[in-house]
């Protein structure tokens, strides 16, 4: 799996559990905990991760993948990493020159080969 797919899929996994966790602390009434500023830092980073930039967090990928019920964290994770790759490409392969032709600019350029074509 993707360094990055595996990351995302950790962090909603974490994101999800610390959730259910503060909501079962508000059907009790415990309002004041930490477990708000712990998943608001979650979410944080998998917004930083993703690179997305919106007007409000309520429109980003981010919030919509994590407070949409009935999503495994598996497909939340796939929204997100689509997301991801949107944000950041892959790199094109870099232009390089095939072992032909640069045994044909070594010859050119006054470069000693052997005789089975390897480099002398």
């Amino acid at each position: 799996m993707d360094g990055i797919k595996d990351a995302l899929l950790r962090m909603v996994r974490a994101g999800m559990k610390t959730k259910k966790m503060q909501e079962a602390y508000l059907k009790v009434g415990l309002e004041d905990n930490a477990l708000f500023d712990i998943y608001g830092d979650i979410l944080d980073g998998i917004y930083c991760i993703l690179g997305e930039k919106r007007n409000t967090f309520d429109q980003s990928v981010t919030f919509t993948a994590m407070s949409a019920p009935y999503l495994t964290d598996e497909r939340r994770t796939e929204i997100l990493y689509a997301e991801y790759m949107k944000n950041h490409p892959d790199q094109p392969r870099p232009l390089t020159a095939e072992r032909v032709d640069v045994r044909e600019m070594y010859n050119r350029a006054g470069g000693y080969m052997t005789p089975e074509g390897d480099w002398s």
